[in-house]
């Protein structure tokens, strides 16, 4: 299947001439005028718009605007009514329409319809007889792949408010990694025996290339990571590695919150649309899981104010995770210079909104084929029409020629939002306007490059993403502070306000961290999974809260920074955990936590720790001395077993003679399981080799011979897998029939066994159990046949049952 958005090559959209046209009757300017404005450039003077009046006739509204062509379909976005148009011209082929959209399929692009309550059930079925494939259908909302040559009769159908293309969710990352677990205070809490164990961690994000071969390293273990992965819309399986294209972003984000807790049990999914993420938060929310971090952005579906009117919008989606106990942590975005916020102004009167001073174009640099995704909205209610319309435009400098346009048109399109998607053709300055068409100024606009192009004029503030501007109390938003540098904010950082004034972000966590999935990691994507691992810690240790009660004790220890009180940089500050919090600690116990994780993984068949220590009298053990009077210097080191493995423990030292025990669970008065001083009084190391030690915790002390002695000491911790049972030896008398091959032989028992002698290449001297009436063997291996349902049992280089 291949997907337009993956393509390496995409075709333009067709711009018809009379785009020149239009610049000159609208903008007022000629060639090489359209520019990015200097000090010393000239303003380009917009000729006046023409008002629309008081006519409601929708053609005369239309024709009024005097845009470039007035859309077929008015609820339908620009972009569809363009490769409809193109299509119906004949300038392209269904073919190279689809393939201008952002995700498509063959001559159908993916799109999202927003239905009227009770309608979705009929437009699927419509969808269905047409030779649409909707996936994701819900009360008001569908989400489908849909012929070019469909779309205009589905826009016209019983119901349908708005039919938009859809645009896949962006990674919350810089393009310029993690020591924060010491930065946000989690290696105190974690010395204490906090790291997570018994919660359930959710990874809502894109690619996990590379994660099954760090599993049981530096991801969770097999036994401890579930998928839910995406091959396309709607399509998913529980194989993780369906999970590993697109990149590594999610697995980079995974390791940063198990450095934080690596006891914690982890589930990821890396959902193609809105109604895919929907989908995922349920699986998750099924699985118990109890925080989940999502380090995406996704296009804007709400007027700023932290809601939306669109059921499976990812911030309904947020609503619903809390609604189910789940703590919702989210990267704030990485905005803070790809957006532009403000009143819109326009002090020379004629529909062009300034950006700063006199310059009504906002200048964006694209290489040849890269792709800009445009969107502006502005004040005004979602999910109803309004005569308050603006217009977005794409110009390229050198030309100035309309490249591309955004013209919905509000009385009939519910959303006070214009986008633009276009490819570059010819590496340029291109600049963005945006003009009043018709109704009242807006109170504020609102533009963000969303594929995180640079904008000539940017506020840095207004920059939250979607869905880190919710207003549930059970989400963070979490901005970006360099861990080695925790006093500056990063510079691309997305900032507050939101358009309906609240302060945002909510906390602050530290990216250019160290990761082995990608080296040290830029952006808001990776402070957020330190938050969500801290979460994680204050739910082990407190138990029932809420997510609002957790997401308010995370902003209250916060470490202040910035001005007094919350604000739209900092928000309550740097998330840290109080040390003051963490669970009484004994400095004289270290928890090891699961030394076996990984080992039945892809490759690693052993887990070994090595860990240097001191011994001195801050820390006894309660056992007698073998020799000498006074106590025993020890240091004990708590560990788990998740199954029964072989295990050997080494102390070693040059200051003292070492002495072990190895004691059953937790703590210093378990019953000895096995001790060790080497026998020999002229060797000062000591060792334990215990096979087949069963499943559970068990503790290391690791002493002294002689009472009141110390130093310091090397002690390594091995666990292996245990080896195979050895195979019994095959049968030798009673047998009935022999088949030879080439190198081996296998005979049928009297008894309908089976055994085989000779090369076991391929298994083809490891017969199956069962009763069988003869056997035949040949140079790959051996048949026979069962006496029970006559069937054929193959083993060797073939296997075959029928």
């Amino acid at each position: 299947m291949s997907k337009g958005w993956r393509k390496a090559a995409i075709a333009l959209v067709a711009v018809a001439a009379a785009m020149a046209l239009l610049l000159v009757t609208l903008l007022g300017v000629g060639d090489n005028s359209a520019q990015a404005q200097t000090s010393d450039t000239p303003t380009p003077q917009p000729a006046p718009a023409q008002d629309a009046g008081g006519d409601n006739d929708l053609r005369s509204l239309q024709q009024q605007r005097g845009k470039l062509s007035p859309p077929a379909y008015d609820n339908m976005d620009s972009l569809l009514n363009s490769l409809v148009e193109q299509v119906e011209q004949g300038l392209a082929t269904p073919l190279s329409a689809a393939a201008q959209a952002p995700i498509s399929e063959e001559d159908s692009v993916a799109v999202a319809f927003h239905m009227e309550a009770g309608q979705a059930q009929a437009l699927q079925e419509f969808l269905e007889e047409n030779g649409a494939s909707p996936a994701n259908v819900v009360e008001d909302y569908i989400e489908a792949y849909v012929p070019v040559s469909l779309l205009a009769r589905v826009s016209q159908q019983e119901g349908v408010m708005s039919v938009m293309a859809m645009v896949p969710p962006q990674p919350a990352q810089g393009r310029v990694v993690s020591e924060g677990v010491k930065v946000h205070g989690a290696d105190v809490w974690q010395q204490a025996g906090v790291r997570g164990e018994g919660v359930k961690i959710g990874i809502i994000d894109l690619g996990f290339e590379g994660f099954q071969r760090l599993m049981g390293t530096d991801l969770p273990a097999a036994g401890r990571v579930k998928g839910l992965c995406y091959s396309g819309q709607g399509q998913f399986t529980t194989d993780i590695a369906d999970c590993e294209f697109d990149g590594n972003h999610g697995s980079t984000v995974t390791e940063t919150a198990f450095d934080v807790a690596p006891e914690a049990t982890y589930y990821i999914s890396n959902p193609f649309s809105w109604a895919d993420l929907r989908t995922a938060t349920a699986w998750m929310a099924s699985q118990g899981v109890d925080v989940i971090n999502h380090s995406v952005g996704w296009t804007w579906s709400g007027p700023g104010d932290g809601t939306s009117p669109i059921s499976s919008s990812p911030l309904n989606t947020v609503d619903y995770a809390v609604s189910e106990e789940i703590l919702w942590v989210n990267a704030a975005g990485n905005g803070a210079t790809d957006t532009w916020f403000g009143p819109f102004a326009d002090p020379d009167d004629n529909n062009f909104h300034n950006f700063d001073g006199n310059d009504q174009c906002n200048a964006v640099l694209l290489e040849s084929g890269e792709r800009l995704v445009a969107q502006l909205r502005w004040t005004g209610a979602w999910g109803e029409t309004s005569s308050d319309d603006l217009d977005l435009y794409l110009i390229h400098q050198e030309t100035g020629t309309v490249v591309d346009v955004s013209e919905n048109f509000q009385l009939r399109y519910p959303y006070p939002y214009e986008r633009i998607i276009y490819t570059a053709e010819v590496k340029g300055i291109y600049c963005l306007a945006v003009k009043q068409f018709g109704g009242v100024q807006p109170d504020w606009i609102q533009l963000e490059s969303f594929f995180g192009q640079a904008l000539e004029h940017h506020t840095l503030y207004g920059s939250i993403s979607t869905p880190a501007e919710s207003d549930n109390p059970g989400m963070l938003a979490v901005g970006a502070t360099p861990w080695y540098d925790n006093t500056t904010i990063e510079y691309f950082s997305s900032r507050g306000p939101t358009p309906d004034g609240r302060t945002k972000p909510d906390i602050v966590g530290v990216d250019d961290t160290n990761t082995a999935a990608d080296g040290p990691v830029l952006g808001t994507s990776f402070a957020a999974p330190h938050v969500a691992g801290l979460a994680a810690l204050v739910m082990q240790t407190f138990g029932e809260m809420g997510p609002a009660d957790i997401a308010g004790y995370l902003e209250d220890t916060a470490q202040e920074r910035g001005e007094p009180g919350p604000d739209n940089i900092w928000g309550h500050g740097l998330a840290l955990l109080p040390a003051s919090d963490a669970p009484p600690y004994d400095p004289c116990f270290i928890d090891i936590g699961r030394i076996d994780d990984g080992i039945d993984g892809v490759a690693s068949k052993s887990a070994e720790i090595a860990l240097e220590g001191t011994l001195d009298d801050t820390c006894l053990s309660e056992k007698p001395a073998e020799q000498g009077a006074g106590s025993r210097y020890a240091r004990f080191y708590t560990f788990e077993l998740t199954q029964d493995r072989d295990v050997t423990v080494s102390l070693s030292s040059t200051e003292f003679d070492a002495y072990l025990y190895l004691l059953k669970g937790a703590g210093k008065d378990g019953d000895t399981v096995a001790k060790n001083d080497d026998i020999s009084n002229s060797d000062k190391n000591s060792r334990i080799d215990e096979k087949a030690l069963t499943a559970g915790v068990y503790t290391i002390e690791a002493t002294t011979f002689e009472a009141t002695t110390g130093g310091e000491f090397s002690l390594t911790l091995t666990a292996r897998v245990l080896p195979p049972p050895p195979k019994p030896a095959p049968r030798t008398d009673g047998f009935v029939d022999v088949s030879y091959g080439s190198d081996h032989a296998c005979a049928l028992h009297e008894d309908g066994s089976i055994a085989c002698w000779g090369a076991n290449e391929y298994g083809k001297a490891s017969p199956p159990s069962g009763e069988f009436k003869s056997v035949s063997s040949g140079e790959h291996g051996t048949c026979a046949l069962r006496s029970d349902d006559g069937k054929i049992v193959c083993w060797g280089i073939f296997e075959v049952n029928r």
